[in-house]
């Protein structure tokens, strides 16, 4: 199991921070890992989401994300061949004209044993390369 949680400021309004971490299929312009996404439904405040990424492997899996606009976002595995469990959240912490504090916490669980080295990869490197790309696509669509 791999757990993590990075924080990282953004400089942009809130509402432009959520809009891009909901805008799914928008996620393969700006993250290199992901190769996929296709949204299986849509309601008001809930999306079922399916992701494609090239980590170890090629990975799909999808997800059932509950959106409480404009400060938090979670989601939990709902199918997936290789992930036994993957749960998280966005929370965004408005900081006035500072921008927004963004923390990411994530939770996963491979089906296989992954070796310990690839998995503090996963959370030392990766997730923080995650997060920058999110940073730097909300500040770059910011009037």
């Amino acid at each position: 199991m791999t757990g993590a949680t990075r924080s990282v400021e953004i400089h942009a309004p809130i509402e432009r921070v959520y809009d891009v971490i909901v805008d799914y299929e928008a996620y393969p312009e700006f993250l290199s890992t992901m190769s996929g996404v296709r949204v299986l439904e849509r309601g008001a405040d809930r999306a079922v989401v399916e992701f494609e990424v090239d980590l170890i492997k090629h990975i799909r899996y999808t997800l059932e994300l509950v959106e409480d606009r404009p400060s938090r976002l979670d989601w939990n595995l709902t199918e997936s061949r290789w992930l036994r469990r993957n749960t998280g959240s966005w929370v965004l912490a408005d900081l006035g004209a500072q921008g927004v504090r963004a923390t990411y916490t994530l939770d996963l669980d491979f089906e296989l044993l992954v070796p310990r080295g690839i998995t503090s990869r996963l959370a030392g490197t990766s997730l923080p390369q995650t997060l920058d790309a999110f940073r730097k696509r909300a500040e770059d669509l910011s009037p």
